[in-house]
């Protein structure tokens, strides 16, 4: 964040709160409490963030709010996991905390171990402890979309191309495209199930 005077500011807008380094992360929360106790307006608020970056709130959220979503595990049992794939495979596993993409893979028919290690390997770095999130795949399109909302209203939405495997991220070299598929009312609950000001919304469309 730099040697500025943060405390001089009326906004923050935040965009990454360094989700790879716990260290990072929780000085970096602490540091928005703090400028917002001192009448700093952030955006999302903290409260926000933390929800956001964490993908079982975020889905305990979706659900409750009556949004559809892929039928999802969240469990610390590999056993389950393993339960989990076998009945639903092919299907997609993803870190409980975390964005853009990173950590997220595609397990196929059979429970490849490879993939487990590899998942244990990101979450221990974030977390020190393993905890499984598990989606069954939904082969939509070819393409997902992100729509942008901002204080209740849709400001923007665009297509998003895979480069290569499932992750559509455009900074992991996923192609963005015009959307022309009107999102606004699941992407408009979304937002406002997760409380954010400033949220983007993912999208497969069917």
């Amino acid at each position: 964040m730099g040697t500025e005077d943060l405390t001089t500011l009326d906004m923050m807008v935040v965009l990454d709160l360094g989700g790879h380094d716990m260290g990072v992360f929780f000085h970096r929360v602490g540091l928005l409490t703090a400028l917002h106790d001192m009448g700093v307006e952030i955006v999302n608020p903290v409260n926000s963030i933390l929800q956001m970056r964490n993908k079982a709130e975020c889905m305990r959220r979706l659900v409750s709010a009556g949004l559809p979503v892929p039928e999802t595990l969240i469990t610390e049992s590999i056993d389950e996991a393993a339960k989990f794939v076998r009945e639903h495979a092919p299907c997609v596993l993803k870190p409980i905390m975390g964005f853009g993409g990173v950590g997220v893979q595609l397990v196929q028919d059979q429970f490849d171990l490879s993939h487990i290690l590899d998942y244990l390997k990101f979450y221990g770095h974030v977390s020190g402890r393993g905890a499984y999130l598990l989606q069954e795949f939904v082969n939509g399109l070819g393409f997902d979309i992100r729509a942008l909302v901002v204080d209740g209203e849709v400001i923007s939405t665009m297509q998003r191309v895979s480069a290569c495997g499932i992750v559509t991220n455009i900074h992991a070299g996923g192609t963005p495209r015009v959307n022309d598929i009107d999102v606004d009312d699941i992407a408009l609950r979304a937002a406002k199930s997760v409380r954010g000001r400033m949220v983007g919304v993912d999208i497969i469309p069917d």
